[in-house]
Order: C-alpha cells, then sequence, then structure tokens
C-alpha cells in the first residue's frame, strides 16, 4: 500500500490522499481491535 501511494503522487494527488486516507484508517482500526483483545486476555488472567 504504502507503494502505490508513492506512485499515485507522482500522477494524481487526490488519489494518494485517499489511499492514506485509508491506510490509516485501517492501521487504526487494526490498532482498537488489538487493544480491546489483548486487554480482555490480560483480564481473564
Amino acid at each position: 500500500m504504502p507503494l502505490a501511494i508513492y506512485a499515485a503522487l507522482e500522477s494524481d494527488t487526490d488519489a494518494a490522499l485517499s489511499l492514506s486516507i485509508l491506510l490509516l484508517a485501517i492501521s487504526l482500526t487494526l490498532l482498537i481491535i488489538s487493544r480491546r483483545w489483548l486487554g480482555r486476555a490480560t483480564d481473564t488472567l
């Protein structure tokens, strides 16, 4: 995905911005899910 952002930045900045926001949203979602999953795992120990 980062390479796609870099390639799109050369020709279409709007596409690069959209891809960057999408990657950021995916990353934040994964962080939130993993924190909740790990939080439940430590509560049961």
